[in-house]
């Protein structure tokens, strides 16, 4: 077991992703058996809303075009063990609006263990949180008792 300590920091790993909104539904992701969202890793050079856009239309098969950040989310850390090593996991999250046709099908990046892509209404969230990660629950959590939760569905950009 490798300990960690300042001078031998933890690895770190950043990611960004974010919480897709399109006719008062979000969109989900189905990986190694557990429902999630998009993200992935922050390449060199990209900002972390250009990556949250990049990685939800890779993971989904939704155009870029078509992707809209709105609001910025609190970020999640977790740690993350990778070959045996303990890599702490950064995740920047967003609030982002779907303007393309709401039933174009989605297209899971099975490349990266991603079995299905499905846009679930609020009604039936329950079924999804009882099957996700406590950091993806906090989110969706975040977002519904938002204050502004109902500007969140009308796409409207907020500066935060």
């Amino acid at each position: 077991m490798t300990y960690y300590t300042k001078s031998n920091p933890t690895p770190r790993f950043n990611t960004s992703g974010g919480i897709v909104l399109c006719n008062k539904k979000l969109l989900f992701i189905y990986k190694r058996g557990i429902w999630d969202l998009p993200k992935g890793k922050i390449e060199l050079n990209d900002t972390i809303e250009s990556t949250a856009v990049r990685e939800i239309s890779e993971e989904t098969g939704l155009k870029e075009s078509d992707l809209t950040v709105i609001s910025k989310l609190p970020k999640t850390k977790y740690y993350k063990t990778v070959h045996g090593e303990a890599i702490l996991k950064k995740n920047y999250w967003f609030i982002i609006n779907y303007t393309g046709n709401p039933l174009k099908k989605l297209v899971p990046d099975q490349n990266e263990g991603i079995t299905e892509c499905k846009w679930v209404d609020f009604e039936n969230l329950d079924s999804i949180l009882a099957n996700t990660h406590a950091r993806i629950s906090y989110l969706i959590d975040y977002i519904l008792n938002n204050p502004d939760f109902e500007n969140y569905l009308n796409g409207s950009v907020l500066n935060n």
